[in-house]
């Protein structure tokens, strides 16, 4: 009995070591240690940077026109009412059901697009694809493994952490509004990427993860896991093994962004199995409370 206190105590103790890190001032930026451009040496070392402007309003807006935004705005917003948008039929509003999926409760991801709304996404590409070369390798052959039109509503719930792959990649988030800290931003480790090995050579070990793991803890409490609350058409670019998870929308305001993932097309995403997933997320939950055990002390 004694040794099940000690674990639930520990269990509770973890838990709201990262309640802590999701507590939001809704006036602020959070941008910590990025630099306000572009880093290549920012994205080898710690996963992460930002590409400020890569989209403008008027190519905001242009988004927010599109049959993609507006079908899914619209019926998330009765959704999210517990309504029926009476003005369209059930064959519609189950398609729409279908090209929305709900991830965990609140966060909506679209990644059926219609033939006008791929074809300005894919326009904007031409503004962030030789970064994207030059950090996946310039003999790489790289495909887009992924393109969402997310939507996280008011009131939705933390994701718990994870990869995009276990394998190198780039994901870049665009929001298509201001996310400020009660909004749900993109919460990443920094240097947690380098759990895991990029692409060649056999898999990492879980006794090759241990071995980084204190590297990866320092880099941590230098630069403490960072919560993307950035303006609106600013990318956040970072390598899909970086440990991380979208946060709780606490406003009332939803947060729309779109995702591009990239990935070597011999490692398509994941590369991971139940176990390392589970380990992963576990993983991320110990690593940021023991940053937030810094604040504390």
């Amino acid at each position: 009995m004694r040794k099940l206190l000690i674990a639930a105590s520990g269990l509770g103790g973890l838990w709201a070591l990262n309640r802590l890190s999701a507590t939001r001032d809704s006036t602020k930026w959070e941008i910590s240690f990025l630099s306000t451009g572009f880093s290549q040496r920012g994205l080898e070392d710690d996963g992460i940077t930002l590409l400020p402007g890569v989209l403008s309003q008027h190519e905001i807006s242009l988004v927010k026109g599109l049959p993609c935004y507006v079908e899914s705005d619209r019926y998330l917003d009765h959704s999210s009412r517990g309504e029926l948008d009476l003005t369209l039929d059930r064959q519609t509003i189950a398609r729409m059901r279908s090209e929305n999926v709900e991830g965990v409760p609140g966060r909506y991801h679209r990644v059926k697009f219609d033939r006008e709304s791929l074809d300005v996404l894919d326009a904007f590409e031409g503004n962030w694809k030789d970064r994207v070369e030059d950090y996946l390798g310039p003999d790489a052959i790289i495909r887009r493994s992924q393109l969402q039109l997310l939507f996280s509503e008011p009131k939705s719930k933390d994701q718990f952490f994870h990869q995009d792959n276990a394998r190198k990649g780039i994901t870049i988030i665009i929001p298509l509004s201001d996310v400020h800290l009660d909004m749900g931003p993109t919460h990443l480790l920094p240097g947690s990427h380098n759990l895991t090995q990029p692409h060649d050579g056999a898999r990492t070990s879980w006794s090759q993860t241990l071995t980084s793991l204190s590297s990866v803890v320092t880099r941590l409490w230098a630069r403490e896991p960072l919560r993307a609350a950035i303006p609106a058409g600013t990318a956040l670019f970072y390598d899909g093994r970086v440990l991380h998870r979208g946060l709780g929308n606490l406003s009332e305001k939803p947060r729309p962004v779109l995702v591009f993932r990239y990935d070597l097309v011999q490692y398509p995403p994941p590369q991971a199995g139940v176990i390392h997933t589970t380990l992963v997320r576990g993983l991320g939950y110990v690593l940021n409370a023991l940053v937030q055990v810094k604040q504390i002390i």
